[in-house]
């Protein structure tokens, strides 16, 4: 199969990607790259088209490594995701300065490679959500850093902060080159160690300029005020506070990437709360082994967003923290991901898991909701992927819409429009049920809420769906099996009768299943 990898300053180089076969353990896998297939950006594991569907173990579930984390792994892999992300702190891998000590992390690629999930490693470093910790039992930013404030700098502000902030000054270059040797230090024990390349992906720092003060003044565009910002300030060349702490950000995270991409190729992303539109640009053009600005916050698939936003140059659509406190995004758990690859066509949808009682993951209801939308995406990948940005594909998903209150725990929904793909157009629906064309067959979809139709390689079509009645019309239908793909080889594990109904085939699909039709 040949694709467009994508490098870091933008270019478009062609290159063969095969499939990657058996491996011995002494051998490192293929690592995971970023390609264009079909014109659609698609990260590329294991020599394979891969989707991110999945959710965050977040700090308080990582850090204490027990059983309620080893729970949290479980629950995913039996939940069909395909990806867990990871916070990882960087005082659990160099507590003492110079001794790095990276078992921490080690023990988390065991858990994901045991239950055949791959990584996301976000880097808890300097500067997460605005603070350098969340707890009194551990911090992000190694202790002999935080210990000795005359050498390493936080950041002066002119607003009372929580007890987790500030965080450490992207103007210090002290603080700068401690992490950029930890995080050489990282990726090469990653590049090293990581044979089966569990690890996809990392996240630098988590949610740049997050503000978290006491008063409440999230809007305020301020500055650090520290002797490295008074000196580096100038009014004349910066719009505003804001504008300065922003460069002063890339240019940090420029120094990151720049050093990790020196020992190992793989992809590198920051993360946005709700940064303003411009400062999507500002990164991706002040950092060229950055290849994208992901979403957080993300809860439902109605645009405009923040997604749709950051629609810009050459950024990647990736939500990478769903915010299921938000009772909306609980609601939405069976659209998002089909939102996000289908609708903007992008590599993935992460949940940013809340504590009990509002864990998806140990509701029953809420967990089916998102593995039924899982199971089709994960079985289907190689389909999926290789229909995007061609004519081959029919994609929808429900775009509801709720009552005005959203801080209600069970929100109202008033109204439901349908997007739908078909091929490289797209339309909105004000019905649940639509017609669509497929080549030379003519698809009827009702009673679903989320599906996929691929016709990834001629004479087939495959059907990823949670639910839906399909009514296919075209071309005779000579078998059908229910089954799986792992990676580009079909695995069937049952054949399936269609009832012919006049000159069209009836599908009915009630729990989650990828179809494989022939004709």
């Amino acid at each position: 199969m040949t694709v467009l990898k994508v490098v870091a300053a933008g270019i478009l180089i062609l290159v063969t990607i095969t499939s990657v076969g058996p491996v011995h353990a002494a051998t490192a896998k293929q690592h995971t790259t970023l390609a264009r297939i079909n014109g659609i950006p698609t990260l590329i594991v294991d020599g394979q088209p891969f989707l991110i569907v999945g959710a965050q173990c977040d700090v308080w579930r990582s850090t204490p490594q027990d059983d309620q984390t080893v729970l949290f792994f479980d629950s995913y892999r039996d939940m069909n995701a395909t990806t867990v992300g990871l916070d990882v702190l960087w005082d659990r891998c160099e507590h003492v300065q110079d001794q790095y000590d990276f078992a921490f992390l080690d023990w988390f690629v065991e858990q994901a490679r045991s239950r055949h999930l791959k990584l996301i490693l976000h880097l808890f470093d300097t500067n997460v959500c605005g603070g350098v910790t969340d707890s009194p039992k551990w911090s992000y930013t190694p202790a002999y850093i935080l210990s000795a404030p005359d050498k390493y700098q936080r950041m002066v502000l002119q607003y009372e902060y929580r007890p987790s902030g500030p965080p450490m000054c992207p103007n210090d270059p002290d603080t700068l080159q401690r992490e950029r040797k930890y995080l050489v230090k990282l990726a090469e024990h990653i590049r090293d160690t990581d044979t089966d390349r569990t690890v996809i992906m990392l996240q630098i720092n988590n949610e740049y300029y997050f503000q978290q003060w006491v008063s409440h003044a999230y809007d305020a565009s301020v500055r650090c005020q520290c002797s490295y910002c008074n000196a580096k300030y100038d009014p004349a060349k910066y719009k505003d506070p804001k504008d300065f702490m922003f460069h002063s950000f890339v240019d940090y995270t420029k120094v990151l990437t720049d050093a990790i991409a020196e020992v190992y190729d793989i992809p590198l992303y920051v993360n946005s709360p709700g940064w303003p539109d411009w400062a999507v640009p500002m990164f991706l053009d002040g950092c060229p082994n950055l290849d994208l600005v992901g979403c957080d916050c993300q809860t439902s698939p109605a645009e405009p967003n923040m997604i749709s936003r950051y629609v810009q140059g050459r950024n990647i659509t990736f939500a990478a923290e769903c915010a299921t406190p938000n009772p909306r995004c609980r609601v939405n758990l069976d659209v998002l991901p089909y939102y996000t690859m289908i609708g903007r066509m992008g590599i993935g949808t992460l949940l940013w898991e809340c504590g009990m009682p509002l864990t998806v993951s140990r509701n029953p209801v809420w967990s089916k909701r998102y593995a039924d939308a899982m199971y089709p995406i994960k079985n289907a990948q190689w389909a999926i992927a290789r229909a995007r940005g061609t004519e081959n594909i029919v994609g929808w998903y429900v775009i509801r819409e709720f009552q005005a209150d959203a801080k209600l725990q069970d929100p109202t929904i008033v109204g439901e429009k349908m997007f739908v793909r078909e091929g490289r157009k797209t339309r909105m629906e004000d019905g649940i049920t639509f017609t669509a064309s497929l080549g030379s067959h003519r698809i009827t979809v009702g009673g679903s809420t989320a599906g996929i139709v691929a016709s990834s390689e001629p004479g087939v079509l495959v059907i990823a769906t949670a639910k839906a009645d399909l009514t296919i019309s075209g071309p005779a239908i000579k078998s059908a099996a229910e089954g799986v793909y792992v990676g580009d080889k079909w695995q069937s594990t049952a054949k399936l009768d269609l009832k012919l109904s006049g000159d069209a085939y009836e599908l009915h699909v009630d729990q989650p299943k990828v179809v494989r039709l022939l004709f």
